[in-house]
């Protein structure tokens, strides 16, 4: 009696650790990014330009800076239509849309910008 006791106790432990592990797998993601790098007229990369991601829908903006190499990612966006605005001092604003974020993948906006004043 006492071994068929210890074997149970054996097996319910076993089971309970598989439980746990297939309980505590990792989730899906449900998200989706926009990444892309900003550069000037010539293909010289714009560190510190400002990045702004608009959902259409929401109206809720995300805005990142572009690093040394003229790169940007905003992560974690909701599925959706976004639209993509870029400024740097001495060139003009840039808009593209309708930028479609899918869930799990990155869509990439790589933005050439014009030489001119922000406010054309």
């Amino acid at each position: 009696m006492q071994l068929s006791k210890a074997v149970f106790r054996t097996l319910a432990l076993a089971f309970l650790a598989v439980a746990f592990l297939t309980v505590s797998a990792p989730a899906q993601n449900i998200f989706g990014a926009i990444v892309g790098t900003v550069s000037d007229p010539s293909g010289a990369v714009l560190p510190g330009a400002t990045v702004t991601v608009t959902d259409t829908s929401t109206g809720e903006k995300r805005s990142a800076v572009t690093d040394g190499q003229g790169n940007y990612e905003i992560l974690s966006l909701p599925r959706g239509e976004y639209s993509v605005d870029v400024d740097h001092s001495g060139f003009k604003h840039f808009s593209r849309s309708p930028i479609d974020v899918v869930v799990d993948q990155q869509a990439r906006v790589d933005v050439k910008m014009e030489v001119g004043s922000q406010s054309q």
